[in-house]
């Protein structure tokens, strides 16, 4: 996907800048069909992508997650057996690692300067020696590279046909901070509690740790 690289480049940067423990940080990144418009009162059936078993395991908690925003009539495989759903939610969660370049300072050995001069004779010889002032710091400047691990939670929304796609949603995080199924389920979260039928989005958020459950 061409926004993968950039959400990418704005989460490690979110990453870097907020250090660790306080905030947990993700994107959202949604695509709509504007032509079409979707009811939360409809029948919603949700379902795993390929019948991955991570993405399988969580479609149980991502039906809650719907719920509690106030879709009315969602269901799993196993329990939607009233009549045709008027659309269906493919989900996918999945980890990929990314590696990505920065560029940050080199320490060493700084030079300031002869700091003192030590001098003696012997007989008509005077010899001199010279010691410099020295001090650790910044030495200069290079590119580096790293890997990072994403979280990612995405949606795929299809009409009754199921042969068009109506809406997207993708949730992500790089943090380090919970363990994976936690991070899986503050994607889920957060991201439906985001979600916006009408409009495209792409945005960052940051939530305080104490709003995570992260143990």
């Amino acid at each position: 996907m061409k926004k993968f690289s950039l959400i990418i480049l704005m989460l490690v940067s979110m990453f870097l800048i907020s250090g660790c423990a306080k905030y947990v940080s993700g994107n959202y990144y949604s695509e709509v069909d504007p032509d079409y418009k979707i009811n939360k009162d409809e029948a919603l059936l949700v379902t795993a992508m390929d019948d991955d078993l991570t993405s399988k395991y969580y479609v149980k908690y991502v039906i809650e997650k719907l719920k509690n925003a106030g879709f009315s009539n969602v269901y799993g495989k196993d329990t939607f057996k009233i009549y045709e759903p008027k659309n269906t939610v493919v989900i996918v969660l999945k980890e990929k690692m990314d590696s990505y370049q920065y560029a940050s300072a080199d320490y060493g050995t700084i030079n300031n300067g002869i700091g003192r001069i030590d001098c003696n004779s012997i007989g008509s010889n005077i010899n001199c020696t010279t010691t410099n002032n020295t001090s650790y710091g910044v030495v200069g400047y290079s590119t580096k590279n790293d890997i990072v691990h994403g979280y990612y939670f995405l949606t795929h929304w299809f009409d009754e046909s199921k042969s068009k796609r109506r809406f997207f949603v993708m949730g992500s995080t790089y943090e380090k901070q919970c363990d994976k199924d936690k991070l899986y389920k503050f994607m889920i979260e957060q991201t439906i509690n985001r979600m916006n039928l009408e409009k495209p989005l792409d945005f960052q958020y940051k939530i305080s740790t104490e709003q995570v459950d992260c143990k």
